[in-house]
């Protein structure tokens, strides 16, 4: 009898990621990554930010401080949207970023205090885009793109930047972050 339920247990774990019907017959909604928890930078896996930093006027003290300053970003999340809040010892006044899934355009501001237009949306189940609009340190405008994503460890955060300005190839950036696990 074991042996003959073996194969229907395996079938049953193989369906697992796709996705159950619920009791009216409809497909349950694949789980997506939870991005909830306290993440620190790993500075010395950081790539190409100094860009990022000129495209929005970045000031002298912020440059100083990357790489060297304790911050933690505190993320929660629920179904319809992920809230980014920095815990860091500097005077910026956008500490607290709110990331409605519904794509919808709205007037923000960026972590440096600068006006921008931003939406955030899921690509996939494993990725959250936050697409900003906003303009360079002499009013030119540009698009500046993340993909935020976990490793396959989970405890590790990738945010992929992409800034898109006009008359300039695109420029990339990574930002690395690990988990804190509480014990």
């Amino acid at each position: 009898m074991l042996l003959r339920s073996l194969p229907v247990l395996a079938l049953c774990l193989a369906l697992a990621p796709v996705g159950f019907a619920r009791a009216d017959g409809k497909p349950t909604a694949p789980m997506r990554t939870d991005f909830s928890g306290r993440w620190v930078p790993d500075f010395e896996r950081w790539q190409g930010i100094e860009r990022l930093l000129d495209l929005q006027d970045a000031p002298w003290i912020v440059r100083q401080a990357i790489g060297r300053v304790n911050a933690v970003e505190e993320i929660t999340q629920s179904a319809e949207q992920l809230v980014v809040e920095v815990d860091v010892p500097l005077p910026l006044p956008g500490k607290v970023q709110r990331c409605p899934f519904d794509n919808r355009l709205r007037d923000d501001q960026t972590p440096l205090g600068r006006p921008s237009r931003s939406r955030h949306y899921w690509e996939d189940d494993q990725t959250v885009v936050h697409v900003h609009e906003l303009e360079d340190e002499v009013g030119e405008p540009y698009t500046l793109t993340a993909r935020r994503r976990l490793t396959a460890n989970k405890d590790t955060m990738h945010i992929e930047l992409v800034a898109s300005v006009p008359g300039e190839p695109d420029h990339h950036a990574l930002q690395v972050y690990t988990r804190i696990r509480v014990r």
